[in-house]
């Protein structure tokens, strides 16, 4: 339910490409497995800088628990916008942990198609869930999570408080995410909580930065008043940054690659890790020699 990282062995060497990696378990996913040695690692660096060093999901979930008692308990709804792969299980299965311990109302929650259909796969074929584990949680969607229908407008326009868990996570136009936000962000009582990383030119980032500062977003060319609260969290399936330099360190490779990342994450990692590899980071369509 996310992504695998490739151990590829050539002409006598062992090339490790990382992918999305991440050595910290999710509720849904084990942390990563490493390899013994490699001649070369080919590594994310999506977190490359330190502010993302402290955060951890227990912190994360505790935040979120008490945003939500206080939301849901002053009769806003809330959305949680996710990634449908991975994301939207974990945030699903959090919630309904919440729930069952009481540490947030009980409320509908309502999931689009998408984060249903990969759900489904997760408790028909993932391996790492445990019998008892997989029990609950399909119990648990059956008494207490709804699918949205195509036909939307009972679900818009119902003000009651709701938990919403919906793809696209960066509010991308014309998803059911951004739908519901239109109409959300003018909502005072309600709030949108992204479960991680906004891109800067999504949508997801602008309303953001319009909670920060202004309260004012344009949204395809309309002006919109953000009256609701927003607020982000770190529930990323991505590598934090201390596990950035631990990965390297672990394996020891005589050449080290960094890929997808912001360049400024990219480069400061290449300063902390200039003195322990050889290290390269590529453009875009760029070919190197391994």
């Amino acid at each position: 339910m996310g992504a695998s990282s490739a151990l590829i062995e050539s002409n006598g060497k062992r090339i490790f490409y990382t992918g999305d990696i991440s050595l910290s378990p999710q509720l849904t996913v084990p942390e990563a497995t490493l390899p013994d040695e490699v001649d070369i690692v080919i590594s994310e660096g999506t977190y490359g800088l330190k502010e993302t060093l402290s955060v951890n999901r227990e912190i994360e979930t505790h935040r979120l628990s008490r945003k939500l008692r206080k939301t849901l308990g002053s009769g806003g709804r809330v959305m949680l916008p996710v990634f449908a792969l991975g994301r939207g299980q974990e945030a699903l299965y959090m919630i309904l942990k919440l729930m069952e311990a009481e540490k947030i109302p009980r409320v509908p929650i309502y999931i689009n198609g998408m984060v249903h259909v990969l759900t489904d796969l997760l408790l028909k074929e993932h391996d790492d869930m445990n019998s008892e584990n997989r029990a609950w949680f399909k119990d648990s969607i059956k008494r207490h999570v709804t699918v949205i229908p195509k036909k939307l407008s009972s679900i818009i326009e119902d003000k009651s408080p709701m938990i919403l868990i919906l793809s696209s996570g960066m509010l991308i136009e014309d998803t059911l995410s951004y739908i519901f936000a239109r109409q959300m962000l003018l909502e005072a009582k309600s709030a949108i909580y992204f479960m991680g990383y906004q891109s800067p030119e999504s949508p997801g980032f602008a309303v953001l930065e319009a909670f920060k500062s202004t309260r004012q977003l344009e949204l395809n060319e309309e002006k919109i008043d953000v009256r609701c609260d927003v607020d982000i969290f770190n529930f990323s399936g991505h590598a934090n940054y201390s596990e950035l330099l631990e990965i390297p360190r672990r394996l020891q490779p005589k050449k080290l690659i960094y890929v997808h990342g912001d360049k400024e994450a990219l480069e400061n990692l290449k300063e902390e890790l200039q003195y322990e590899f050889e290290i390269d980071i590529p453009d875009n369509l760029e070919e190197i020699a391994l």
